[in-house]
């Protein structure tokens, strides 16, 4: 298991982190790349949301 994470920012500074767990099972749900890209597209939207 390995933990990701990525910033969330507000206005080019990080104001918190998102962090979630990836466990490599066989066969694999989604590939550790799939699961990078969601947690990117998440942070982007949280990090939009806090620009208004």
């Amino acid at each position: 298991m390995i933990d990701l994470s990525a910033p969330v920012l507000q206005y080019g500074s990080a104001v918190g982190a998102l962090t979630i767990p990836y466990i490599d099972r066989h066969p694999a749900k989604m590939t550790l790349k799939a699961t990078i890209e969601r947690l990117r597209t998440a942070v982007a939207d949280i990090s939009a949301l806090l620009q208004h």
